[in-house]
Formats: C-alpha cells, structure tokens, sequence
C-alpha cells in the first residue's frame, strides 16, 4: 500500500474523500434472515453490542387439549418479539429474542469472524459454530429450537462439537470434560428464539454427583432419574457404553418427544429440554428435562 504524505492531500481531496467514505459507509443495510442463512454477510450490518432492543414479551399460552388438562406459559422470558412462531425472521431483526442470530452468529459468520465452525463457511455445508465467547453453539440453519432440531441435516453435529469443545477446551475457559456441562432449554423457558446449546463450567454439579452414584447397567435407555429437588419423573438420563465416549444427544432427544402420546395436541413438548454431562469416572450422561426448570439452570448452575 502506497502511504501519501499530509502534506500532499489539499482539502477540496480530503473533502471528497471523507464524502466518499461517508456514503459507503451508509450505504451498508442491515442482514437479513436469508443472508445469515446462506453465509452472505459480508456487504452488510448485523445487530450491535448494546443497542437497546424492544420488543413485546411475547409469551403465548398453551392449553392442553388432552389430558390430564395443562397450561404452559411458551418462552415467557425470550427478550421481546415482533413475530412469533416462525423463528429469527426479518420482521425480529430489533429483538433481544433474535440477537444470537442476528448479532453473534452473524457477527461469527462475517470474514474477519472469530468463532469456530464443524465445517468450512460455504453456504449448504451442515455448519455449527461454536461463538467467540466460547459459551454458546448455534448454527447458521433457521431452526426456532428444540423441536426443530431434528431437521437440521445433521441433528447430533452441534452437540459432538459441544463434546469435542468440553473434551478440549479453547484457551481461557475454566470448564473441561470432567467439570462442564452441555444443556438446551426447552421451548417455554428458552430466551432466544435460533437453536443453540450452552456450554458451561459447573464443577459442583449435584447431577453429575447423583449420576456417578447409579448402576451403569440400568441407564442404558432414558430412564427415570430421581434426584432431591428436582421434580419427580421430569429427569431421565442415558449412559454411554463406554467411558470417555461421545454420546448421540439428537436421537435422544427424538425419542423421548416422540414418546409424548397426541403430541401435535399435548403441551407436554414445550417443557421438554436436554443436557448433557460426564460423571466421575468419565461416562457420559445424555439426559432430558420435562420440568418447569430451564436445562441449563439444571446442568449448568444447579445447586
């Protein structure tokens, strides 16, 4: 690069130049959803660190249409949206609910990104990005949440990601494989509205204690767990065959929603979260979550 001299540059220059970069610079629109979604944002704006976003706390209700009869709250705490139902679409582009999407994954997704992608950023690739602050993974595909999780192209990618980040953690975070944590909150305790799974240090876990307790042979499938404190029958959890192995949290997950008996009709799925933990002899535990109490509370900051 040619440096010019101060000397040099006389003001009607300088004029046009700052003209010039002035209306570049204004000239940049905001990302849209599609842009996010097909890794296209290079030539445009996405949400800001601490811009003040307001939108309606939108938190419709949910009555049970068989029974016995139930009524859930969906995602009472999801920052505010203009639009639910349909996930980070434009019209929730100045929402709290969406800023994961249009703010730290498209931010992660720009040239000059810093997160860590499964695969190279080429628009149809299966991508899941672990984000600059090493806490949160989410992908550039538009699923809501949980429920959506298993039309992603490869449901279980972002949570081996999860495992590989806890089995080798970047430098800097204090969780590893033996004291973190992987958790997905449910549809009625979740706060953004694009998938995304948390990743977490919680060395006190009273979960990975109580699950260090059991008989391994008896959790081979998704079985009741009974733990002081957390409601009955609202935790089951499956063992890995093997120590020190990954775990398949996707099918997990799959199954226990397919199990809701008239799920198009019950409220039952909207509570239904995941998580995932190792015990002390290094066996993974994929766990789900049918209770009032967001997973990652559970798995991440429990007790």
């Amino acid at each position: 690069m040619r440096f010019i001299p101060t000397h040099s540059l006389n003001p009607l220059f300088i004029t046009t130049i700052l003209l010039h970069l002035f209306i570049e610079g204004s000239a940049a629109v905001q990302c849209t959803s599609n842009q996010i979604s097909s890794l296209n944002v290079a030539g445009c704006d996405c949400q800001q660190h601490g811009v003040p976003l307001k939108c309606p706390l939108y938190a419709p209700q949910c009555d049970s249409l068989v029974a016995p009869s139930t009524v859930v709250r969906i995602n009472p705490n999801n920052g505010g949206l203009n639009l639910w139902g349909d996930g980070c679409v434009d019209g929730n582009f100045a929402c709290n609910g969406c800023y994961l999407w249009f703010g730290s994954l498209c931010r992660c997704l720009k040239p000059a990104g810093t997160c860590t992608l499964t695969t190279p950023a080429v628009a149809g690739n299966p991508i899941w990005a672990l984000l600059e602050d090493h806490m949160l993974i989410t992908t550039p595909q538009k699923l809501p949440g949980i429920l959506e999780l298993h039309l992603a192209p490869e449901p279980n990618r972002g949570w081996l990601l999860g495992q590989d980040t806890l089995r080798n953690p970047p430098q800097g975070v204090t969780y590893t494989r033996a004291t973190g944590a992987l958790a997905m909150n449910s549809v009625a305790t979740r706060t953004e509205e694009q998938i995304h799974i948390h990743v977490c240090d919680n060395p006190a876990s009273i979960v990975r204690r109580e699950l260090s307790m059991l008989t391994r042979s008896s959790y081979t499938t998704l079985t009741n767990v009974p733990i002081a404190g957390i409601p009955a029958n609202s935790l089951k959890c499956q063992v890995a065959p093997f120590s020190g192995t990954n775990v398949n949290v996707a099918t997990a997950i799959y199954d226990e929603l397919n199990s809701i008996p008239n799920y198009a009709a019950s409220c039952d799925k909207f509570r239904v979260g995941a998580g995932l933990i190792t015990d002390i002899r290094d066996y993974t535990w994929v766990c789900v979550t049918t209770s009032t109490r967001a997973a990652e509370d559970l798995f991440c900051h429990f007790p």
